[in-house]
């Protein structure tokens, strides 16, 4: 972690390859959150599974996405943003055959490793 501020851009080369051809991956830690910035191509073909964490606030860049929180479905278009409560058990469905987001977590996730050029674990693809 750094004092300094830093930028993820949505078409930097630098993004982490988690699935060749369909998921690219950047995060950035400050102190008391993490951000994530998430590109997905053929998103229908991207395994997911119910993930469980603290408070997470997600953009769509671009796409569209259902997500499922109790029960519910909501559709989230780009543009739209939403605040998910603390452990809300919560699975996505991609509509669109990419999708850009950003997702702001509070606490920070370190389970995603240290800020550089390794693809992390993502706890919602699966082991």
């Amino acid at each position: 972690m750094t004092d300094r501020a830093r930028v993820l851009r949505h078409d930097d080369d630098r993004l982490q390859s988690v699935i060749p051809g369909k998921f690219e991956f950047k995060h950035l830690h400050g102190q008391g959150c993490s951000v994530a910035l998430y590109k997905m191509r053929s998103a229908a073909d991207i395994p997911t599974q119910l993930n469980c964490h603290e408070e997470e606030v997600t953009v769509m860049l671009s796409g569209e996405c259902r997500l499922r929180i109790d029960g519910e479905d909501i559709v989230l278009r780009a543009g739209d943003t939403i605040l998910i409560p603390a452990f809300k058990e919560h699975l996505g469905e991609f509509l669109t055959d990419e999708v850009v987001l950003v997702s702001v977590f509070v606490p920070r996730r370190d389970e995603f490793g240290p800020e550089g050029d390794q693809a992390p674990k993502l706890s919602f693809l699966g082991d």
